[in-house]
């Protein structure tokens, strides 16, 4: 199944998050927030509640996560 997640700030998504789950596997492809946020501890709050959120309606709890790659925008 492919979800979706956003987080949204005074009228505009300013975060968003693409992902698959299957079964107990969740698999995170694309997770971005708008620069102007970055530096005050969003990018930790928003993997929270994209976690939690996808566990919550979409597969079973697990303690045991697989960082691959993080690359900022800016740094393309």
């Amino acid at each position: 199944m492919k979800t979706w997640v956003g987080l949204e700030y005074d009228g505009r998504i300013i975060g968003s998050c693409y992902g698959r789950i299957w079964g107990n596997e969740m698999s995170i492809e694309e997770l971005a927030l708008l620069p102007e946020f970055y530096g005050n501890g969003l990018w930790k709050i928003f993997w929270q509640f994209v976690v939690c959120t996808s566990l919550e309606h979409f597969g079973e709890p697990v303690n045991t996560f697989l960082l691959v790659q993080i690359v900022h925008i800016n740094e393309l």
